[in-house]
């Protein structure tokens, strides 16, 4: 972090609540479900997530919003989400 990571204007940075839980699955010899949900602070959003990487493509463009760059690996991983079936796709 920057020293000066503090002091940012609300319009320089975005807030996020990411939260995970296990959802047990009937039959004791399965494995529980992984299950979150991510909201966005300042509007309130939210989506459930069904796997951790479907974070990204919650976040990247309130990120592009603010004008940050976005490293192309992050972009790759967001569109393959994306394309995942079920995925809940882009805002």
């Amino acid at each position: 972090m920057d020293e000066d990571d503090g002091n940012l204007s609300p319009s320089r940075s975005q807030s996020f609540i990411v939260k995970f839980w296990t959802e047990d699955m009937n039959g004791g010899d399965r494995r529980a479900t992984l299950r979150g949900q991510i909201t966005h602070v300042p509007s309130g959003e939210r989506r459930y997530l069904r796997a951790p990487g479907e974070i990204l493509s919650f976040i990247v463009p309130y990120l592009e919003a603010i004008g940050a760059k976005i490293p192309l690996i992050c972009r790759f991983l967001q569109w393959l989400w994306r394309r995942r079936p079920g995925s809940t796709g882009s805002r």
